[in-house]
């Protein structure tokens, strides 16, 4: 288990969402009914991931700070749709509230970091709809809890994230009508996911990818148990 972020985790996490947003981009795309269904949510997620990491292999930072901005930096500059913005403005929340001189951080500061990350991407949008990415990242900061073990924060918020998303279905009359959950929140859990892998030993929680139409969005799969943090 890490108890603090540094800055070779946060490279982790970053390589790790964008092979898992990858890996999921078809089966997101395919429960993409809402605000139109036009079936590209996990495509520009992936967009947007592989310009964050593109501008982070590009550079030379050796301080937490320095990864989470330059992932900014990346994911604004090759932002795509509107779960791509999101997506930036997220990494933009973080970045901001980390130091850019900050070597690592703690449950504490992780948790204060998420925080600004809520309120950035909330800002981004003008009339926020319930059942989507921000209902899920507004209740996954919600759950966080006062820990300085990062381990603690990122396990209780990656949990609430997986339970929120299950609940977008009956948020939205177009994802109850598909049986579907957001593809945007879902986007969202996987990158939480992956980060709960890389602090907490391998270990995911997210269910597989949901299938589009029926069934309980908990219930396609079961959480994998390891997963590679390289």
């Amino acid at each position: 288990m890490l108890r603090t972020l540094n800055a070779a985790a946060a490279r982790r996490w970053a390589d790790l969402a964008l092979a898992l947003l990858t890996a999921e981009r078809d089966a997101i795309d395919r429960i993409n009914v809402f605000p139109v269904a036009d079936g590209d949510t996990g495509t520009n997620l992936l967009q947007t991931a592989r310009s964050a990491v593109a501008a982070l292999d590009e550079s030379d930072c050796h301080t937490l700070g320095g990864v989470l901005r330059e992932l900014a930096r990346g994911a604004l500059a090759g932002a795509s749709g509107n779960s791509g913005m999101l997506l930036s403005q997220f990494l933009r929340g973080l970045a901001d509230q980390v130091p850019e001189e900050a070597a690592d951080a703690d449950g504490a500061l992780f948790r204060d970091a998420l925080r600004g990350a809520e309120e950035r991407a909330r800002r981004a949008v003008a009339e926020p709809a319930p059942g989507t990415f921000l209902s899920v990242l507004g209740e996954a900061v919600a759950a966080a809890p006062e820990s300085q073990r990062l381990d603690v924060v990122v396990r209780a918020v990656t949990r609430a994230a997986v339970k929120a998303l299950a609940a977008t279905r009956e948020q939205l009359p177009a994802l109850s009508a598909a049986g579907v959950v957001d593809a945007g929140g879902r986007g969202l859990v996987v990158v939480l996911d992956a980060l709960h892998a890389v602090v907490c030993d391998g270990e995911r929680v997210a269910p597989d990818a949901p299938a589009a139409g029926g069934g309980d969005p908990g219930e396609h799969g079961s959480p994998s148990t390891s997963a590679s943090s390289g």
